[in-house]
């Protein structure tokens, strides 16, 4: 899951890229909404996974410890990319070749 924020040209852009990137299947937008203000500015792509701390968000943010956007509220979806972008211990940079 994914959290692109910045002007409307260019995360529009940036969306209709990814979806023109054969690397990513089935692109679904979960909530699409302007902002006053930058959640993310000091976040870059992380990883969550499936350790004890971060089923205790998706526990707390859905009605499953496991990950499924699908059944989550944009509001619910915020919460818990907002707990994980302030919990450091609970990201994962990912490893770039």
């Amino acid at each position: 899951m994914q959290a692109l924020e910045g002007p409307r040209a260019e995360v529009n852009a940036l969306y209709n890229r990814l979806a023109d990137d054969s690397r990513h299947k089935d692109l679904t937008i979960l909530d699409y909404a302007e902002i006053n203000v930058r959640r993310y500015g000091s976040w870059s792509m992380g990883w969550a996974g499936a350790k004890q701390i971060n089923r205790e968000l998706f526990l707390k943010y859905s009605s499953s410890d496991c990950f499924d956007p699908f059944n989550m509220s944009a509001e619910q979806i915020n919460g818990l990319l907002l707990e994980l972008s302030e919990t450091v211990s609970a990201i994962k940079s990912p490893v770039l070749s």
